[in-house]
């Protein structure tokens, strides 16, 4: 894992920890994830979100 990917990790698990109710914030979790830290962007052709 590169330090970049360190970063991103780090700062995607900060912006994440305590935060709201996780069926309200599912989707938006999700987009965080691919796009921040897996550098996935087009993330509607890997995932369906309800």
């Amino acid at each position: 894992m590169t330090d970049t990917s360190k970063k991103a990790v780090k700062e995607f698990v900060q912006r994440w920890t305590g935060k709201g109710y996780e069926k309200c914030e599912s989707q938006r979790f999700w987009i965080d994830l691919l796009q921040n830290v897996l550098d996935i962007y087009n993330d509607t052709e890997y995932i369906i979100l309800e």
